[in-house]
Formats: structure tokens, C-alpha cells, sequence
């Protein structure tokens, strides 16, 4: 269940009474950035991409021409670009 933006587990008590519920909040564990670049790299090695094609793709669809000048977010992105191509691959 979410709440606003809050992701909520309904958790029984014990020796409460029935019906009662609390909710406890749940967050993301946040990856750091080198855990995004090392994901990345993986996937490259993966897919057998030399770095030009790595950096082809990453300039076609973020426009950019290294990781190094990605935000996080984008970083994410390109990740999930990547993945997406792994399983097209895949099938």
C-alpha cells in the first residue's frame, strides 16, 4: 500500500487486538554511483561492446559522450537503455 509517496506494509502486532494494523515505512536502499557504473560495465562486457559502441549508444540517447557527465538519475537511465538491449538480445 502506498501512502502519498510513502510505500506501506500492513503488519500485525502481536497482542494487539484484531484488525489493528500499523504502518512502517520502507525506503530504497540508494546505490552509490560506482555501483551504477560497475552495473553498466557488466552489461557492456555482457552485450561485447567495445567502448566506441558504448559510448555511440550513450551519445545517441543521452547525448552525452562519457558516464563521467551523467547525473545519477541519467546514469539509471542509461542502465536501464542497457538492459533493455541485453534482453532484446536475449530472444
Amino acid at each position: 500500500m502506498t501512502i502519498g509517496s510513502v510505500s506501506c506494509e500492513p503488519v500485525t502486532i502481536p497482542n494487539s487486538a484484531i484488525g489493528h494494523w500499523i504502518f512502517i515505512r520502507t525506503a530504497a536502499v540508494p546505490l552509490r554511483r560506482s555501483d551504477l557504473l560497475s552495473q553498466g560495465d557488466e552489461m557492456i562486457r555482457t552485450m561485447g561492446w567495445s567502448s566506441a559502441q558504448a559510448r555511440d549508444c550513450l551519445q545517441k540517447e543521452l547525448g552525452a559522450t562519457s558516464r563521467q557527465q551523467l547525473s545519477d538519475q541519467q546514469l539509471m537511465q542509461f542502465n536501464m537503455i542497457l538492459e533493455n538491449l541485453m534482453t532484446r538480445t536475449d530472444e
